[in-house]
């Protein structure tokens, strides 16, 4: 049996789209992988609609600026190894711990296995928002606003710089151990290749991160990182710059061939804490995860 998300996905129809196309030309093209012929089997079932709600059909005329909208379906999903944590619920916001290897929001492979589908199954908060993501494959952290309405004041607390975060890694040193023992690091992250990877460009920076030293052992560290922006995938990089990569890293510095997730060998990469004044009660809000690293590796 397939499993369906219970939130339907938006896609806007974009200018410069053929004249005449249709319904099943668009979501054909627009997700090549999927298929024409499961495409017209959904619309068929009644599972693409338009944003305004009314029906949909395979031959149905679109346009620049039409919103669809679609329930991702997929026909088995990979399991989760752990249960979240609801750290704290006040009447603006919520605050879970994330295990490894669950997705904050669906995507990929991902259907109905993610954090804020089992936060919205266990609460039965509806309008339940993120108001910032961590990776699948980070564990920590996330902050999730109650109200859709309110999103936008916390979300930019993160956009204004208002948000004190802190990131616990396990790392390998890739050439031998620096003499520093902190640095303060900015640099300019680009997509760049398949599997929505990045790298470190020329340019202006665009991201900025300090990160101090907290144990040595050996060809391994422990280090705490504190990200001012928040890029994709930028830990992973700005570690790169002092000589590091975190360790049981899938993409960086080299991109691995997929595996099954290994619940003995999660990234080491953890979102720790967070601290900022919620802009609707005032209040100084810090919150830490419970969660640990694992013991560095001996030599």
């Amino acid at each position: 049996m397939n499993s369906i998300s219970p939130r339907a996905s938006t896609v806007f129809v974009p200018c410069g789209i053929p004249v005449d196309s249709t319904l099943l030309d668009f979501l054909s093209e627009r997700f090549p992988h999927i298929g024409a012929e499961t495409w017209e089997s959904r619309i068929g079932e009644g599972k693409v609609r338009f944003g305004d709600g009314t029906a949909a059909f395979a031959l149905s005329k679109v346009g620049p600026g039409m919103e669809i909208r679609y329930f991702r379906e997929v026909s088995a999903e990979p399991r989760k190894f752990e249960a979240h944590q609801i750290l704290y619920r006040d009447d603006h916001i919520l605050v879970a711990c994330k295990p490894h290897f669950l997705p904050v929001v669906p995507g990929g492979k991902f259907v109905r296995e993610c954090l804020l589908y089992h936060l919205m199954e266990e609460t039965g908060l509806s309008g339940l928002t993120p108001v910032h993501r961590i990776d699948r494959h980070t564990a920590g952290l996330v902050l999730f606003s109650i109200h859709e309405n309110e999103r936008g004041r916390y979300h930019n607390l993160f956009k204004e710089r208002q948000v004190e975060k802190e990131y616990l890694a396990n790392v390998g040193w890739l050439s031998g151990p620096p003499a520093e023992d902190s640095w303060e690091l900015g640099g300019r992250i680009e997509k760049y290749g398949p599997y929505l990877r990045c790298h470190l460009a020329e340019g202006v920076p665009n991201a900025f991160c300090r990160i101090s030293l907290l144990e040595r052992s050996g060809a391994y560290a422990g280090l705490a990182l504190y990200p001012f922006t928040g890029k994709r995938h930028q830990l992973r990089l700005q570690v790169s710059q002092i000589g590091a990569a975190i360790l049981h890293d899938p993409y960086y510095p080299d991109l691995l061939p997929e595996v099954p997730d290994d619940p003995a060998r999660p990234l080491q990469l953890l979102s720790k804490s967070l601290r900022f004044r919620d802009p609707f009660t005032q209040r100084e809000r810090a919150f830490t995860s419970p969660r640990v690293l694992l013991p560095l590796p001996g030599d």
